[in-house]
């Protein structure tokens, strides 16, 4: 699901959600438990109840997965293997669902 983010864009706008966060690629079931688990944790510990901007979601799920290496191996898709890195799609709408989501995927690990 991760991996199709025209689907996601349309998803989100139609659903009126604010972000989507997932895997692009088929991750290993322990170790995206794991992330997924601590990530719903430390969102709900920063209150994430209120309509956050995009900058400060970015934030939150930058800095929850810095517990995380960037480098390990969560997965593969039909060629490759792929990093937590490369393997994490985020992506957050501004409110307006008349706009397409940003694909904010590439700011998780700066």
């Amino acid at each position: 699901m991760g991996s199709n983010k025209e689907l996601i864009s349309q998803g989100i706008r139609q659903a009126r959600l604010q972000w989507f966060f997932g895997y692009n690629c088929a991750s290993l079931w322990m170790e995206s438990t794991l992330i997924d688990t601590f990530l719903l944790y430390f969102l709900t510990k920063k209150g994430i109840h209120v309509q956050p901007t995009q900058d400060y979601l970015i934030k939150c799920f930058r800095d929850a997965l810095a517990l995380f290496d960037k480098n390990y191996l969560i997965g593969s898709d039909d060629a490759l293997e792929k990093s937590i890195k490369e393997g994490l799609t985020l992506m957050i709408s501004d409110g307006d669902f008349r706009r397409k989501p940003i694909d904010a995927s590439s700011l998780l690990f700066l």
